[in-house]
């Protein structure tokens, strides 16, 4: 899973360390004062072994299944099921191959894939050319997910080319996801079937968001920039780069007594981190940290730092704040969130993120916050 932008100067770490520090450093990202809530489990990734889970907010949920350590010529490729919250929901699975190492090619066009999986044996169409992602059939889907709980490993090939991928750990990370839809015991689990009603599986509503309208910001806003700057914290290890002689982005009015103002805390190879501050308009200009939401954690998760690494601030009649976080692992992986202003303060519209495996781009974004915006 991917690091935390604060972790985005620290060594390269394996896929598995990567994974266990990213989880942690969400858990510090997010404390519970700031996290969007929900069901524990939702808007997390959980790992079994080759196989991730998540589901979002709403309980939609993917599944993803990679290779283990493939053998010499043998290229990468994943496995995604996918599946909407609610009853009687149909699974999807869909094959990507990897572009990380040089050697790794996808099949070549209207070339079909033939796969097999312990006693299983399918040939699967052609990648589609505008996606590039081999969707498996409908009818192909319920023989290859019995396969997929059974099987040691999934084995592709299309002319002389071969990929796999691992299914250690793939029936646990089905039964993760058939708990975190609330499956479990119904007939339409993937794993844990039972004779609970299928009208018994939630289907929760998209939360809504009402961005706020915000004031006109004037000159005499801009002018208060060295006393709001002067109102912040110094440097701490938290915010190592903080300048008190560098001037802040900003401000930007947020309401009719306080103002917006960005602060620089860490500058990596790739990316700046910030910290956006609230500052009353008047002396002695209290200034409190916006600390932007993050999706659901759990109990035990621990304080936020407030750091963002900000990829776009749009500021006019309404505040958009997008974040897009990079870390070097092995291979790229990123973490992306939306938030927008409200009366209540920041509120999350989505947020998503990769796992750092040695797969394009660190691997498939889990998309794990969604809301919609008013």
């Amino acid at each position: 899973m991917q690091r935390h932008p604060a972790l985005a100067c620290l060594p390269a770490l394996s896929a598995l360390s990567a994974l266990s520090a990213l989880s942690a450093l969400w858990a510090l990202a997010a404390g519970p004062a700031v996290a969007a809530g929900g069901t524990p489990g939702l808007g997390r990734i959980h790992e079994y072994q080759n196989w991730l889970v998540a589901c979002d907010n709403t309980r939609d949920c993917q599944a993803q299944g990679y290779a283990g350590s493939p053998a010499d010529g043998v290229g990468q490729a994943a496995l995604v099921l996918r599946r909407n919250a609610g009853p009687g929901q149909a699974t999807t699975l869909e094959l990507r191959f990897a572009r990380f190492a040089d050697t790794d090619r996808a099949p070549a066009p209207g070339q079909p894939v033939h796969l097999r999986a312990g006693a299983l044996r399918l040939q699967l169409p052609a990648v589609d050319p505008r996606t590039e992602i081999l969707h498996v059939p409908t009818a192909q889907v319920p023989a290859l997910l019995q396969a997929v709980q059974r099987a040691a490993r999934l084995e592709l090939q299309a002319g002389p080319l071969r990929w796999q991928v691992s299914l250690a750990g793939a029936r646990a990370a089905l039964l993760k996801l058939d708990e975190l839809q609330g499956r479990l015991g119904t007939p339409g689990a993937l794993v844990a079937r039972g004779p609970r009603p299928e009208a018994a599986v939630p289907q929760p509503a998209m939360p809504r968001v009402q961005a706020a309208a915000l004031p006109p910001t004037g000159e005499a806003d801009r002018r208060l920039e060295p006393a709001l700057r002067a109102a912040l914290p110094g440097p701490d290890d938290d915010c190592p780069g903080f300048d008190p002689q560098q001037p802040l982005a900003g401000p930007w009015r947020l309401d009719t007594r306080s103002l917006l103002v960005v602060q620089a805390c860490f500058r990596g190879a790739y990316q700046l981190g910030s910290r956006l501050w609230q500052v009353d308009d008047t002396p002695p200009h209290a200034a409190r940290l916006l600390r932007p939401p993050r999706p659901n954690l759990e109990p035990g998760d621990g304080p936020d730092d407030g750091v963002v690494v900000i990829e776009r601030l749009q500021v006019d009649t309404q505040l958009e704040l997008h974040e897009a976080a990079k870390s070097r692992g092995i291979g790229d992986c990123w973490s992306s969130s939306t938030w927008v202003w409200t009366r209540h303060g920041l509120a999350l519209l989505a947020a998503d993120q990769s796992a750092c495996l040695a797969f394009e781009a660190g691997g498939i974004a889990f998309t794990l916050w969604r809301a919609e915006r008013r």
